[in-house]
Formats: structure tokens, C-alpha cells, sequence
């Protein structure tokens, strides 16, 4: 598993849920966690959801009960991959998105061309490949932080492959246009 973000430690709490059932719409997951016995402690924890192999945190902060040792992740959760219960997690501004379509000149969508992302608050590189129709999400950034996108293909070129990019909310539209083939 990649490691926890930058201010965050583990509690040894983590979760791996598996079940044969269906579910539709957006669930919501809680935990009840004991052993965390001082209401400081259990403010400061934070619910971390590995999603494409990083760690997102998906805490609902209004969920947080200490009386009742109860706290949720927000609803919208994709997967019931893997959690990380953590502690000391620095808040952070809200997250958001950059979502964008890569295509050629002729406007025809191109699969599978890596788009990265690095800067801000990114420990590592994230790394995302276009869909059959050249289009990329990537998820969980921190709006308010200056990141480099860049595309890359084995197969085509792209005059201006690198972007520098500051946002306060989701991004869409961030295209890129092969000048060859």
C-alpha cells in the first residue's frame, strides 16, 4: 500500500470490506472505534480512502462523535476498498478535480495516454490514462495549490504537452491536442 499523506499517522486502524452484495447509489461508511479514548485524539482522526493508489481523505468532519465513538466517511464512495483510520491529519482545503479530453487534430478521442499530475500537496506523482474516448478525471486534489499536467504518448505528439495549473474549484475542460497522426 502507498504511504499515508504528509501530517498524518497511523492508528494501526485499517479496514478492508468485502461482501457479495449489491449496493446502488452512495454510501456512506461509519466506524466505532473505541479505543480512542480522549475527545482530542478522536476529533483529530481522519477517515483515508485508497482510490487508484492514493489515499483520499473522506471524512464527513460533522459525523466526528466522540459520545458515541462514531465517525463516517461523505457519502459517494465508489468502492469499499481499502481505509486507514489516521491521526493528526492537518486540515487541508477542499478537494477537487481536473477532468479534461486528449484527441487529435481531427477531434477523434485517444486512448490511453498517460496524463500526470504533480506539485501542491502531492506527495508522489498521481498518474491517470485516458478512457476508450480520451477522456481523464483525477481526483482528490487540493484546490488552491499549484500543479504541472502533462500528457504523454508513445504514439503521438503534443506541441504544448505541460500545463501550470492553480484552481479553487473543479477544473474541466483542460484538453490537449495531438499535433501528429
Amino acid at each position: 500500500m502507498p504511504s499515508l499523506p504528509l501530517g498524518s499517522t497511523t492508528t494501526g486502524l485499517t479496514y478492508d470490506i468485502a461482501t457479495t452484495a449489491t449496493f446502488t447509489g452512495s454510501p456512506q461508511v461509519c466506524f466505532n472505534l473505541p479505543s480512542i479514548t480522549t475527545s482530542l485524539a478522536f476529533n483529530n482522526l481522519r477517515i483515508l480512502h485508497l482510490e487508484n493508489n492514493v489515499w483520499i481523505n473522506r471524512t464527513n468532519l460533522a459525523s466526528i462523535n466522540f459520545a458515541t465513538r462514531t465517525i463516517c466517511t461523505n457519502s459517494g464512495l465508489t468502492s469499499l476498498s481499502p481505509f486507514a483510520i489516521v491521526n493528526g491529519f492537518a486540515p487541508t482545503a477542499a478537494e477537487a478535480s481536473i477532468s479534461g479530453r486528449v484527441t487529435t487534430a481531427s477531434g477523434r478521442g485517444i486512448r490511453n495516454v498517460i496524463v500526470q499530475i504533480s506539485g501542491g500537496n502531492l506527495g508522489e506523482t498521481k498518474y491517470v490514462r485516458t478512457n476508450p474516448f480520451g477522456y481523464y478525471r483525477i481526483n482528490g486534489l487540493d484546490s488552491g495549490q499549484t500543479y504541472i499536467l502533462n500528457v504523454a504518448s508513445k504514439q503521438y505528439s503534443f506541441a504544448n504537452p505541460t500545463r501550470v495549473i492553480t484552481f479553487n474549484e473543479d477544473l474541466t475542460g483542460e484538453d490537449f491536442v495531438s499535433d501528429s497522426k
